[in-house]
């Protein structure tokens, strides 16, 4: 197994130099054909990017035989963007359009005010049901009652107390909201329904 194994990287790799070899030579043959001729670059005029708000007009379409075919759209709303240039190969953007000033009859654009920061930091929750409950912090579930000592992060928690009845059926509780603050600890106590 292993003297084949040797014998097929053996032809892998000479494949390879011949393939490399093949290149060499055969680039050779083509510098004896003579230079190349010289490459000119011309300035040209990109045209702007038709705008899909406006209709399309109708001119003759060479390729049809001069059936009429849509035309570019112009945005007739905006100034139409000065056409980037390409220089010696390089493409020149289009300068900015000129800042606009608002219009004084137009209404003031209003923005809502930022979220309130969030409170950094964690608190303990201590979580006691007056019976057997899944407890659910956040929707989701961080074990049974009793919990002491339950590391959060300070702010506003939901609070779930998911308890038994006498068949072993869940009863789901309410939930309540519970604000923890940075290095603080709250407790949150929930009575079971009675059968």
């Amino acid at each position: 197994m292993a003297v084949a194994k040797s014998v097929f990287i053996g032809l892998v790799a000479l494949l390879g130099l011949g393939a490399l070899a093949l290149g060499v030579f055969g680039g050779l043959g083509l510098s004896a054909s003579g230079p190349l001729p010289p490459v000119t670059v011309r300035e040209i005029e990109l045209r702007p990017f038709p705008s899909a708000r406006a209709p399309l007009a109708a001119v003759p379409n060479a390729v049809d035989g001069g059936a009429e075919a849509p035309a570019a759209a112009v945005d007739a709303g905006s100034p139409a963007p000065a056409p980037a240039v390409v220089d010696a190969g390089v493409v020149k953007p289009p300068p900015p359009p000129p800042a606009t000033k608002p219009d004084a009859g137009a209404p003031a654009v209003v923005r809502p005010p930022p979220p309130p920061p969030q409170p950094v930091g964690e608190g303990l929750l201590n979580l006691r049901s007056s019976d057997t409950a899944d407890v659910f912090v956040d929707g989701k579930k961080v074990g049974g009652s009793p919990i002491e000592g339950l590391k959060v992060r300070a702010g506003a928690h939901k609070i779930r107390f998911d308890c038994y009845d006498a068949a072993g059926n869940t009863v789901p509780g309410t939930a309540k909201s519970v604000t923890v603050a940075a290095d603080a600890e709250e407790s949150v106590e929930f009575t079971c329904p009675v059968e």
